[in-house]
């Protein structure tokens, strides 16, 4: 079911939720057009549940439209890394037939190196090793190079100096500042991946050329929607590991220690996935069924996994340890639950 505010779709669409839950419409940013930056965005999986279910509540104007002949599996992955390297490129100054440097090779970067490439840039990676120049090739690139055993700098201005370097790495650091070092006048370094290191950049490295440092986010709902439909026209596939649902723990774990494999033994994000029969089957052919009753919201059947009968269920599969402001708001509503004598068995 659609909520009667939740205009422009329709139920068994197939839909999908980005880390962005829906922007307010209001704010400065929003009705400059900014909704990226809304000052009252609600972060899915922080402000709503979601993410490690079958099911989830979400906000009609935070939707993206999932292609027919794309899978859940595969978009899932596009709904978060792709639209943000997608989001980026296609918002960079560059142009077709100019060098992008994709620094870092994990989950972000595999990606910006397919869209760069069908996006029709000259394609350099950087990355640490030999033993990564067979797949930067098979994901696009044209050159790769390995700045363990030399200046990444002096190797893209060899090239003629990148018109943007895409920080895909969360490594920071004196890496970023000597990638930095390797754009060409009027460059740009766009910083995608978050990491503890701050960026150590000279003054003089930026005043010289006319370089520039930027962050991006992600992108729009919109953007998605694009994100989604350039990654079927062109072939654009995120290298992940599946798992069932039932072991999200140790896919976490996984994740955030890097050993996460695909078939190449290379390693990339895990995802996970329901493979309990028929639920895992409707989910999988249809993303999201829309179902509910809120205006301007979008609602789901009773949580496949506490078979509870609320719309929204406020009890997150413990996959690690939470902030300890959120943790008290999720205890706090599973207590007015409670005290309400709703069912949770």
């Amino acid at each position: 079911m659609v909520g009667a505010g939740a205009e422009g779709w329709k139920v068994g669409q197939r839909v999908g939720m980005g880390f962005l839950g829906g922007s307010c419409g209001q704010c400065g940013p929003c009705r400059g057009g900014d909704l990226v930056n809304c000052r009252n965005q609600k972060i899915t999986g922080v402000h709503y549940d979601g993410g490690y279910a079958e099911v989830m509540i979400a906000k009609a104007n935070g939707l993206m439209s999932v292609p027919d002949d794309l899978s859940s599996v595969d978009a899932a992955p596009l709904l978060c890394a792709g639209l943000t390297t997608f989001s980026a490129l296609r918002n960079a100054p560059a142009k077709a037939g100019d060098l992008v440097a994709v620094l870092g090779i994990g989950g972000l970067g595999h990606l910006g190196l397919q869209y760069a490439r069908h996006m029709g840039f000259e394609v350099a990676a950087v990355g640490r090793g030999a033993d990564k120049a067979g797949l930067v090739r098979k994901l696009g690139a044209h050159h790769y190079i390995d700045n363990s055993v030399g200046s990444s700098a002096d190797a893209l201005l060899a090239l003629g100096g990148a018109a943007v370097v895409l920080v895909t790495s969360s490594s920071g650091g004196r890496t970023v500042s000597d990638t930095v070092k390797g754009l060409r006048p009027g460059g740009v370094a766009i910083v995608l991946g978050a990491g503890p290191e701050p960026i150590e950049v000279m003054a003089t490295d930026l005043l010289s050329g006319g370089r520039k440092i930027e962050g991006a986010l992600t992108g729009t709902p919109g953007t998605g929607d694009a994100t989604l439909k350039f990654s079927v026209r062109n072939g654009v596939t995120p290298m992940i590991e599946t798992m069932p649902l039932e072991r999200a723990p140790e896919a976490y774990a996984k994740m955030m220690t890097g050993k996460g494999t695909v078939q190449d033994g290379s390693h990339y994000g895990v995802r996970t996935r329901s493979d309990n029969s028929k639920a895992r089957r409707d989910h999988e052919r249809r993303s999201s069924t829309t179902t509910g009753k809120f205006d301007g919201w979008l609602h789901v059947r009773r949580c496949p996994l506490h078979r509870c009968r609320k719309a929204s269920c406020y009890r997150p599969l413990p996959l690690q340890p939470l902030p300890a402001a959120i943790r008290k708001r999720l205890l706090d509503s599973d207590l007015r639950t409670s005290q309400r004598g709703d069912d949770h068995r």
